[in-house]
């Protein structure tokens, strides 16, 4: 019952007689007594209060909100066997100095209440950068190493970029994912890069073995001097020029291969020059030396597609409508010669002068 229904009750029992003018107006002020007391407990009753923090530091959309760490170790050249760097999540890259110290400038941004764990340590002149891979959001940094021959050199990142330059080892690894692998006026025996869905460049670069891979992105090779050189992706493009490789696998598919060897160098002794290019509904064009005959053997096939060739005295083995084994009249009897095995679907193969 509410207050209105109390005084109405009252009211009618003052009109009834069962309670006198005095006693009526005792039991009206009682209620109106109770009513006054409710309303102050309803303003007195406490709330929630609307807690406003102030962060420490700065946010992280204002400077990244991360830390900063540096290494110093002095090292001697006949000790250094080999140099493993491991990143996370932010830009990796590598480049040389005169100095005899490794340096590294570093940052990195802990995952709340975990321990990064960042450790730079040799053991019998193997020198590793490690961290604890559950206790970081991402782990990056700049490193400066002495001009020297590193018997190994291993960089392994992900879903950000490498950056090497003006590395000499005698087996160079560069792994990410989802990230740009970048390499230039790098030395190696044995050159390896890989990651997915980016793109790789390699330039000025002198090896024995280039092993590049990647997959949705381009490949692009220049002024780049090996033995063999192995170049895969897929839905894009590869593209060499300017380079002296003399063994050359180039594999994708949905894409173009652009092979440009007019500055192979034909003043060698003796030398036979290999390319094995395959792709998918694609072009492949290949542009040979254009001042200097170039002898070559080709075994071409296409399917929906036309082979093309500047030479006019090929000797034809086998020719069919998407299909040619032919070599130059030269080929047998020259000293520096080039083969080519070539194939694709859904387009064209050309080979023809620069």
């Amino acid at each position: 019952m509410n207050k209105q229904e109390q005084k109405l009750k009252v009211l009618k029992m003052l009109e009834e007689g069962t309670i006198n003018q005095s006693e009526a107006l005792d039991l009206l002020e009682l209620i109106g007594a109770e009513k006054e007391k409710e309303q102050e407990k309803e303003i007195t009753i406490p709330r929630e209060p609307i807690r406003v923090t102030i962060p420490e530091a700065p946010l992280d959309f204002f400077t990244n909100g991360h830390q900063s760490f540096s290494v110093s170790a002095e090292v001697h050249a006949e000790s250094i066997q080999s140099l493993k760097l491991l990143g996370k999540n932010s830009k990796v890259s590598l480049r040389t100095h005169t100095g005899n110290n490794i340096e590294i400038e570093g940052w990195y941004k802990a995952v709340r209440n975990g321990d990064p764990m960042i450790n730079f340590e040799e053991n019998d002149g193997n020198y590793v950068l490690n961290y604890n891979v559950h206790g970081v959001k991402y782990l990056g940094f700049d490193v400066w190493v002495p001009e020297v021959v590193l018997m190994n050199l291993y960089l392994e990142n992900s879903n950000a970029t490498v950056d090497v330059s003006g590395a000499i080892a005698k087996r160079m690894t560069t792994l990410t994912k989802n990230a740009h692998i970048n390499l230039s006026q790098c030395q190696s025996d044995n050159l390896v890069a890989v990651t997915k869905n980016a793109h790789i460049d390699m330039r000025q670069v002198v090896a024995t073995k280039c092993e590049l891979s990647t997959t949705n992105a381009k490949i692009n090779v220049k002024n780049v001097k090996a033995e063999v050189g192995e170049f895969v992706t897929t839905n894009a493009e590869i593209a060499l020029h300017d380079s002296q490789i003399t063994k050359c696998n180039l594999q994708t598919k949905n894409a173009k291969i652009w092979l440009d060897l007019a500055s192979l160098n034909l003043m060698n002794e003796q030398t036979q020059f290999e390319v094995e290019g395959k792709t998918t509904n694609a072009n492949i064009d290949i542009f040979l030396p254009e001042m200097m005959e170039l002898p070559f053997k080709m075994n071409a096939s296409t399917k929906r597609g036309c082979i093309y060739t500047d030479s006019i005295d090929l000797k034809v083995s086998a020719r069919d409508k998407g299909y040619l084994n032919a070599k130059t009249e030269s080929y047998d009897y020259s000293a520096v010669t080039l083969d080519m095995n070539l194939q694709t679907t859904n387009a064209n193969i050309n080979v023809k002068g620069e």
